[in-house]
């Protein structure tokens, strides 16, 4: 996804960032990396690099194909191994829901060969536990936080500019996960009727929407994102709202969002 530094990320950094921005969003961190997602992620991780396919499939005709790489391969998002998850994924759209999917307990990481892997669907938990007991919202960039990105860089696929057509470029994009009591997470779908970004000096940012009815809608991890068509002011306040519905096996649930959150400087 993005050009990095050559040393590669230690597992232990790599949990350590993914779950401060995890806290840092309201949502339980992940306990721990598994031995046998790990293993997956560095199979993928040396497939890619020995083939250079780069993705999420491995060709069974490979000589580099293997039963554990593959299901990494369908189950991770990917970057340069000297990355941590918050620089690699915290900067996109839909790798960022997914890093952030309320329900994930348990990973896998590998940083080698070329790529970093973090997997993203082996650990979701199914039990109880890891169901709310009413609709929640965990946006990102996190209420109150400062810092972010005025200007999104762009490296990311599927890329956000389809859900927003006409737009050249895009400010700091918002993204929206959520939970609830409902059993089977992959169903859930988020619906938009109404939302604004609104600068402290008053001035009003046009928005695209990304969620249930959008090209990009199988990314979303059952939330929403908010997708501002122009680069934010550097080091300013902005206040985002949302309202709309989510929805699940027939049920669905209103929900209405407040947001605040600052940028900082402007990339060099």
């Amino acid at each position: 996804m993005q050009a990095g530094p050559a040393a590669a990320v230690a597992p232990s950094t790599a949990l350590r960032d993914l779950n401060a921005m995890r806290v840092q969003a309201g949502l339980p961190s992940v306990r721990g990396f598994h031995g046998k997602l790990n293993r997956g992620c560095k199979l993928h991780n040396r497939y890619m690099s020995r083939t250079g396919e780069f993705g999420h499939l491995e060709r069974r005709s490979s000589r580099y194909f293997t039963k554990l790489g593959a299901r990494a391969a369908s189950r991770s998002v990917f970057a340069a191994p000297g990355l941590l998850p918050s620089e690699a994924w915290g900067q996109t759209v839909y790798h960022r829901l997914a890093i952030l999917q309320p329900r994930l307990r348990v990973s896998g990481f590998s940083a080698h060969a070329g790529f970093s892997c973090l997997q993203v669907l082996s650990g979701v938990s199914g039990s109880p536990a890891a169901r709310t007991p009413g609709l929640t919202l965990y946006p990102w960039p996190a209420n109150g936080s400062a810092g972010h990105a005025p200007v999104f860089p762009g490296y990311e696929s599927p890329n956000p500019l389809l859900d927003a057509p006409g737009a050249a470029r895009l400010g700091t994009p918002l993204t929206v996960v959520v939970n609830g009591p409902w059993r089977q997470w992959q169903v859930t779908r988020s619906a938009v009727d109404a939302a604004t970004l609104v600068g402290d000096s008053g001035v009003s940012v046009p928005l695209s929407v990304s969620d249930r009815g959008s090209r990009n809608a199988r990314y979303l991890q059952g939330g929403f994102a908010l997708l501002p068509r122009q680069a934010l002011a550097a080091n300013a306040w902005y206040t985002a709202t949302a309202s709309g519905r989510v929805y699940n096996r027939g049920r669905s649930w209103p929900f209405t969002l407040t947001t605040r959150f600052r940028t900082g400087a402007v990339p060099r």
